[in-house]
């Protein structure tokens, strides 16, 4: 079997890919969203990953995987949210996302 290594081009261009995706994606949290002050630091979260970097380092791939990983979380989350204790998961959960958008930031 033999596998064919990525190009930096094609790292870079897979990670911009999935930044994109990323920031695309928190449009359906907004729309999932209930809450105001939620809303708003959803757009704040959005205008961050709409302007992260894309790498070839593999390390920062991997973060933003996590960070894809961690905005399926939080989609679960607001559409199960109907009562506070939803809500207060989601919260947790959207800081969790700000954390590793900050781990991230800190690889480079």
């Amino acid at each position: 079997m033999c596998f064919k290594k990525k190009t930096k081009a094609e790292s870079n261009m897979q990670d911009r890919e999935l930044i994109n995706k990323n920031s695309e994606t928190i449009d359906v949290l907004i729309a999932l969203n209930k809450n105001e002050e939620m809303e708003e630091e959803l757009k704040s979260v959005k205008e961050t990953l709409k302007y992260l970097i894309p790498s070839t380092n593999n390390k920062v791939y991997d973060a933003d995987k996590k960070i894809k990983n961690a905005i399926g979380d939080l989609k679960i989350a607001l559409t199960k949210a109907n009562d506070s204790e939803q809500n207060k998961k989601a919260e947790m959960l959207l800081r969790d996302l700000k954390v590793a958008i900050a781990e991230r930031n800190a690889i480079e």
